[in-house]
């Protein structure tokens, strides 16, 4: 009894992550497809979060003066439980001093806007692009564009 015990955890830990990472995965293209598309957002996602999504690349700008800044959230001493508007806050232009507005998130990605090097790498034009995970978020954005 004690050894099938043993031998079926291991399986549902792993069932279970791979679900967390399923639902992380869906809070951050929700978020990111809700900031696309110009809503004000109802929730931040946690820090945790993104960097189970690999979306450690938090991108904002400031709203009055239109700077824009990028940090890594890996780089960051902050809990995984904390929201990203922490960071968002803590993020607030210097150029605009002595009384900044809060800085306005763009979204999360896994690369950094500042690095070009990427772009360089890609020999031809993406020719198919994947629809199969597109998130609830995105896909209601389509719709609304086809209305």
């Amino acid at each position: 009894m004690e050894r099938e015990r043993l031998e079926c955890e291991p399986h549902e830990l792993s069932e279970r992550t791979r679900l967390k990472r399923a639902t992380a995965k869906h809070v951050m293209a929700l978020w990111n497809t809700a900031l696309a598309a110009g809503w004000r957002t109802i929730f931040y996602p946690t820090v945790g979060t993104a960097l189970a999504t690999g979306c450690h690349w938090l991108h904002i700008v400031c709203p009055a003066c239109q700077q824009m800044g990028e940090t890594d959230l890996r780089k960051i001493d902050i809990h995984a439980k904390a929201s990203i508007s922490t960071v968002v806050r803590s993020m607030s232009c210097k150029r605009c001093s002595p009384h900044p507005p809060f800085a306005r998130p763009l979204g999360a990605t896994r690369r950094s806007w500042e690095g070009k090097e990427w772009r360089l790498k890609r020999s031809s034009p993406v020719k198919q692009v994947e629809t199969e995970d597109v998130g609830w978020g995105q896909s209601q954005v389509a719709a609304a564009k086809k209305k």
